[in-house]
């Protein structure tokens, strides 16, 4: 038998195939890093660190981002043509950072993966900021003398700095001169057989052993006026608890107790030798004695309460 076909009997047959897009797939696993402060960092990864074999998917874009979503700290570079993170962290970059890397095929199917980099911190010894100023004195007049809180810095996170006071020769302070390091305060009263020049070493010590000094000079100067074992002064107990006597050869005198501010805290007269005081209602720190005397004559004297 014969089939005849005509035009109309023509049909087009023709199969179409989808193929759902997959993402991106990880050939490789990107290791932690870690770089030292004031190092230089330099790292890339590999071009097929993703790859897509999907049909027609020609290439895929990396970008990098922190894992938080926020762009990388202003330290960190990133090469996108070389894919190479480059930069040297400072004191302040210290720390652990999460990457994230995104790799985007051409249809816009995205696959990611994470690595750290850890900033490790460098000691770094403190510095300098406000050197401290040379003091002159008189023989018999109260040397406060308070070391600045910014004296000395440490820009290391967390470091703590412990403040040691010598004479620059190596010396322990003179027998009239104390440190109250707690304060961070120098005080004392010195007597004619005290007169002369004193360079003090002020050295602030952080956590790692890292030590700075500053130096200045205390320069007492003899008082003519006075003679000391005319008059023997004494204050005990010093340190007290706020109880203390003032004893002094002299019974006739006025004195004053004051703050470290100069506030005038107690102003009274002493017709004895040993005179008591109570400064219990008063908080812990160091006060001045000031007594004048008959013959207007001044001695100064340094207390601290606990």
């Amino acid at each position: 038998r014969q089939f005849l076909h005509t035009s109309s009997d023509v049909r087009d047959r023709f199969i179409l195939h989808f193929v759902a897009n997959k993402a991106p797939q990880q050939q490789h696993f990107i290791e932690n890093i870690s770089v030292y402060q004031d190092d230089l960092l330099n790292f890339s990864f590999p071009d097929d660190l993703f790859v897509d074999n999907d049909y027609q998917d020609y290439y895929v874009t990396y970008s990098v981002k922190m894992s938080n979503g926020e762009n990388l700290p202003d330290w960190l570079n990133f090469d996108l043509e070389t894919r190479t993170f480059s930069g040297v962290p400072g004191n302040f970059e210290v720390g652990l950072y999460n990457i994230e890397i995104s790799a985007t095929d051409t249809y816009n199917a995205t696959s990611k993966t994470n690595f750290y980099i850890e900033v490790i911190n460098v000691n770094d010894a403190p510095m300098v900021n406000n050197p401290l100023s040379d003091v002159e004195i008189t023989a018999y007049e109260e040397l406060l003398y308070i070391i600045p809180e910014d004296t000395f810095v440490d820009i290391d996170l967390d470091d703590k700095l412990t403040i040691s006071i010598k004479q620059s020769n190596g010396e322990e302070l003179p027998l009239w001169l104390t440190f109250n390091a707690e304060e961070s305060i120098l005080f004392g009263v010195p007597n004619n057989n005290d007169v002369g020049e004193y360079e003090i070493k002020v050295t602030a010590t952080d956590l790692a052993g890292e030590f700075i000094s500053e130096y200045f000079v205390i320069t007492v100067n003899q008082y003519v006026n006075i003679v000391e074992n005319d008059i023997n002064i004494e204050v005990y107990p010093n340190p007290s608890s706020g109880k203390f006597v003032i004893s002094s050869k002299t019974a006739n005198y006025d004195y004053e107790i004051s703050d470290i501010t100069g506030k005038v805290l107690i102003k009274s007269k002493s017709n004895s030798t040993k005179t008591n005081v109570d400064m219990t209602k008063y908080s812990a720190g160091i006060y001045h004695l000031k007594m004048i005397f008959d013959d207007n004559s001044v001695v100064y004297k340094a207390m601290i309460i606990r």
